[in-house]
């Protein structure tokens, strides 16, 4: 889990040649743990828990998906001079059931995942407390889509895609330690040994000047710089909301936030 939210960190402050290194090392050692389950005989418990990863990864990306629709249509809205918060008048576009554009997709995402965590309940016997606010941020965003406040329910669904992404890191990081027999992982098993003064993910710890990782010469931001990069993006993203501002300065503000 610690692996992929640095790397999602880092890729989101710009680091992004230092995050895809990360991710290659995350991808070595998913790749052993592949290796250990085809040597050994999972059981039914092992398979169901693979297969309920597999269906939380395709659910995590049909809510990006869905974020993405809704924040086009949310821009959309602006151009064409609607106030942000204030449904469209007049548009006509509801489904066939009446419902506004997303709502029924987004309603259908809260209840998979609702399946999703009966299932980890049954295999784990708990659920990540991220999972219940992903489902409620879902219910927010439904509830916003079908007022038509297309800026609520953008608001509602990032943060159901935030809660979805830590949710995962924490589910992987329980099945590991439960099932890490099973999967065939043993200390000192997961690839090459870190070397001398590397710490387990074969990374040299640095000054203010930031770490490296696997030597590549791959320079990675340390704590502070990282702090600070988040600080400029919110404050960025702040001020991208902001619509009393110029177009012209909102406009620049979402170019410098498209290169993240």
């Amino acid at each position: 889990q610690r692996m992929i939210e640095e790397a999602r960190e880092l890729a989101n402050i710009g680091s992004r040649e230092a995050a895809q290194q990360m991710l290659s090392n995350l991808k070595r050692m998913l790749d052993s743990i592949k290796n250990g389950l085809q040597q050994g005989k999972p059981d039914e418990r092992v398979a169901k828990a693979r297969r309920l990863m597999d269906d939380l990864r395709k659910l995590t990306q049909r809510q990006q998906q869905e974020l993405d629709k809704t924040y086009k249509r949310h821009r959309e809205r602006l151009s064409k001079g609607v106030r942000p918060g204030r449904p469209e008048q007049g548009k006509g576009d509801k489904g066939a059931k009446g419902e506004e554009p997303g709502e029924g997709e987004q309603r259908q995402l809260r209840g998979n995942l609702g399946k999703l965590m009966l299932g980890m309940d049954e295999i784990m016997g708990g659920i990540p407390k991220s999972f219940g606010q992903a489902e409620r941020a879902m219910k927010d965003a439904i509830n916003a889509l079908r007022s038509g406040n297309t800026r609520k329910a953008v608001q509602a669904q990032t943060r159901a895609l935030e809660h979805l992404r830590q949710g995962a890191g924490r589910m992987a990081e329980r099945m590991a330690r439960r099932m890490g027999g099973a999967f065939g992982m043993r200390p000192g098993q997961q690839g090459q040994r870190p070397g001398p003064g590397s710490d387990p993910f074969g990374r040299r710890p640095g000054g203010a000047t930031g770490s490296r990782v696997n030597d590549d010469g791959v320079r990675v931001p340390n704590q502070s710089e990282r702090r600070r990069a988040r600080q400029l993006l919110d404050e960025l993203r702040r001020r991208a909301g902001e619509f009393e501002r110029p177009a012209m300065e909102r406009d620049y503000i979402e170019r410098l936030l498209k290169r993240f």
